[in-house]
């Protein structure tokens, strides 16, 4: 799946969607700096979108504690 999520994120740039999914993705598989680049990404393409945001928040909150 992150493989298939890369390649749409790689062929659609513009569109936050395949961003997010990888952030998301990223995420719960532990890997929070791709989980954090492809929030970034997705905020660009879509800046009200609210799951990013919070996805955002809640990476910046646990990457102050380190």
């Amino acid at each position: 799946a992150k493989a298939f999520l890369q390649t749409a994120a790689s062929l659609s740039p513009h569109m936050y969607e395949p961003h997010f999914n990888f952030a998301t993705l990223s995420d719960k598989v532990g890997d929070l700096q791709s989980s954090y680049t492809a929030a970034q990404k997705s905020e660009d393409a879509f800046p009200e979108h609210v799951d990013t945001q919070q996805i955002l928040k809640n990476l910046r909150q646990h990457f102050a504690t380190l």
